[in-house]
């Protein structure tokens, strides 16, 4: 059976996020909002990726939770250790954290259905962040791009990541 993970779902993954949205209608109707449109774009934009942010980590929670039942449901075969593991994922609205079931067994590496579902880079960085920072990479220096990419979205890109990513996306496309 997996491990207690150490952590909490609420009942209704999506309630930060419906939280946040309503945070952010209230700001709205409110006296403190800048007085120009495109501060108001500008804020919004802000504060909505967090919202959407909340968004992505809820899905994450309700998939963890759905996966979790499964689990239970059909149990485990003998000879596999099911854990609770965590793994992090920098998206385009910033960084969501991803609760999932890794099933191993002796001698192999642990397996993520999970991942495998959600389609998940190896990597830290979300596959359209990935691609943001190889379209930024094109028009300019690497520096700019990251800029770029920290003042357009809520996720962040070192310099020597975007390079890298870059490099591999050019390599993936060459096979493709």
């Amino acid at each position: 059976m997996p491990s207690k993970a150490q952590f909490h779902i609420p009942d209704d993954p999506f309630s930060v996020a419906r939280s946040e949205f309503e945070q952010m209608v209230g700001w709205l109707g409110g006296d403190d909002v800048p007085q120009s449109a495109a501060d108001i774009e500008r804020a919004i934009s802000v504060r909505g990726r967090k919202v959407l942010l909340e968004l992505v980590q809820a899905r994450f929670d309700v998939l963890y939770l759905r996966e979790r039942v499964e689990l239970a449901r059909t149990g485990v075969p003998e000879g596999v250790e099911v854990r609770a593991r965590k793994r992090h994922l920098e998206t385009e609205f910033g960084r969501a954290r991803l609760w999932r079931h890794g099933w191993k067994r002796p001698s192999e590496r642990a397996r993520f259905a999970l991942d495998e579902q959600l389609n998940l880079p190896k990597q830290l960085y979300s596959h359209p962040l990935r691609q943001r920072a190889a379209d930024e990479a094109r028009t300019g220096a690497w520096d700019q791009a990251v800029q770029r990419i920290d003042r357009s979205t809520g996720g962040h890109v070192p310099k020597r990541q975007a390079e890298e990513q870059t490099t591999e996306a050019a390599q993936d496309f060459e096979a493709f």
